[in-house]
């Protein structure tokens, strides 16, 4: 009997690049240039010395021409990559890891195997993290979406063959665990505790290579990895290979923050525009009176988590809505510059007191939106799941928020009922099973916001949104324009150099293009 990762396996190493549809190729080409804006805009903000502890020649970012090993590398990109919470993701997972491992080991390949090994990082982690959304850790499963990633990268480009790439990834399942909320949420230890799976991934298809062998019915048997992860794993989620393209669905951050922080800081960022081409001038400090923030559940109770761990000051912002409003309002922008502990030190007071004024509140009404988007576009990946167990992992999910989540008022019950959730619960369990039958396109990162920012002189400026920049559904021309802004960290002169690596002919050395990429 064929196991789920040697189904994975299988497909990874058969993969021809040349099938790669045009656009998933495309956008594993923004994909690259968005991690190096990720990286550049850590650089500095992490203890180099850690990081660089052997001589090598893979090139690393840097403003000379340094060189590493290929894990210090590794260890060093994925850092900076995830400290800030500036890295993109796609449906359930985070994969920079695998840009990171295949940054170290594009080698003697073409361009357009950097992009296949991109690719199938993105689609095998990808598979991993859909499996354990009705999870009690999920959110806090990237170690080992980011294992897996660096695993699938790695082994592609070593050449590994079907029965060798499995066994990596049996590997990669193996060492990772659940971090804690106290590490993701922010400081150096985010960097450095999610850049340890990415090397753990890099070591497991080195040990596969060399003959390691791994447990390869792990996500078949209950003893084995969902074991540990949740009681309901979605096991349709390894299915429809080569034809749901889970990298359709990358989502490219173009402001540090996690992805339920993106909507709401960009709804204030819009009206603090608005403001200025209606007034000529930035609205102050001192004329916020108040923010109103609606928000889904999802977004409120990883706020209240953020606010129950202030960690070490002035931190943190990756998960911390209220606070990033707060840099936003102060330096009318969010960007690396706001992530630098001594601008964050020097501007606390002002930051606090603008965050003090966020009145963030539960919207019913966002959290139906978001669970019906999530159960009709996913219909194929639920199959076989029960209402009554649909209902019990949501409880599960949301049982440490119950009582801030407040009960719906007679508006918010009125506008649930009218959407009538039953039939959407009433087809759980009923698709397909195929994640080929998935309209990958369809997808939304639905985090719907509805914002009242009201000002000392009696007004107030509203916005509406549900759609993050640069996600799936906003303009393809405007997330390319935002990307290469990021790639370039906002410096003309590189833009156009960055610009160009998405005109690179597949046929192109790797190398050529991972080094210019770096040294742009």
């Amino acid at each position: 009997m064929t196991t789920s990762l040697q189904s994975l396996a299988r497909w990874a190493a058969g993969l021809d690049p040349s099938d790669l549809p045009r656009d998933v190729a495309m956008r594993a080409r923004l994909q690259h240039l968005s991690t190096l804006g990720a990286v550049r805009a850590a650089v500095g903000h992490l203890p180099g010395a850690w990081v660089l502890t052997s001589g090598g020649r893979t090139p690393v970012l840097s403003d000379s021409r340094a060189v590493a090993s290929r894990r210090d590398a590794v260890r060093l990109h994925a850092a900076l990559a995830a400290l800030h919470a500036f890295d993109d993701h796609l449906f359930a997972a985070h994969t920079s890891g695998g840009v990171a491992a295949a940054w170290a080991w594009a080698g003697d390949h073409s361009l357009q195997d950097l992009l296949a090994a991109t690719v199938v990082a993105n689609e095998v982690a990808g598979r991993l993290g859909a499996s354990t959304l009705l999870g009690p850790a999920w959110g806090r499963t990237a170690s080992w979406t980011q294992s897996l990633a660096s695993a699938a990268a790695t082994a592609r480009l070593l050449g590994l063959d079907a029965r060798a790439t499995a066994h990596a990834y049996a590997l990669a399942l193996q060492l990772p665990a659940v971090l804690p909320w106290r590490t993701l949420l922010g400081g150096a230890g985010r960097g450095l505790a999610l850049a340890a799976p990415v090397v753990a991934g890099l070591e497991a298809a080195l040990q596969a290579s060399a003959g390691g062998r791994g447990d390869l019915d792990t996500l078949d048997t209950r003893q084995g990895f969902f074991g540990r992860i949740t009681p309901l794993p979605l096991r349709a989620a390894f299915t429809g290979l080569g034809q749901a393209w889970l990298t359709r669905s990358l989502a490219f951050r173009l402001m540090p923050g996690a992805e339920h922080l993106q909507v709401p800081v960009q709804a204030v960022w819009e009206i603090l525009r608005r403001h200025v081409k209606a007034a000529d001038k930035r609205l102050r400090v001192d004329q916020w009176d108040r923010v109103e923030l609606g928000v889904d559940a999802v977004a409120f109770g990883l706020e209240q988590v953020a606010r129950a761990h202030p960690g070490v000051r002035p931190g943190p912002l990756p998960y911390a809505i209220a606070r990033s409003i707060g840099a936003l309002g102060v330096a009318y922008e969010l960007g690396p510059s706001q992530l630098d502990a001594g601008w964050l030190a020097t501007n606390e007071e002002a930051i606090a007191g603008l965050a003090s004024r966020v009145e963030l509140f539960h919207d019913w009404r966002a959290t139906q939106s978001w669970v019906e988007h999530l159960l009709d576009v996913g219909e194929p990946l639920f199959a076989g799941v029960r209402p009554s167990e649909l209902r019990r992992a949501g409880r599960d999910l949301l049982a440490a928020n119950d009582a801030a989540l407040g009960t719906p008022n007679a508006h918010e019950i009125f506008e649930v009922l009218k959407r009538r959730p039953d039939r959407v619960l009433s087809r759980v369990g009923r698709g397909s099973g195929d994640l080929a039958d998935m309209d990958v396109e369809a997808l939304r990162f639905r985090h719907p916001v509805e914002v009242k920012l009201y000002t000392t002189r009696g007004g107030w400026w509203p916005e509406r949104r549900d759609t993050a920049e640069g996600a799936p559904g906003w303009s393809w021309e405007a997330t390319v324009s935002g990307v290469l802004d990021k790639a370039a960290s906002g410096e003309p002169e590189r833009r156009g150099t960055v610009a160009g690596l998405l005109e690179t002919a597949g046929s192109e050395p790797a190398a050529g293009w991972v080094e210019a990429l770096l040294r742009s």
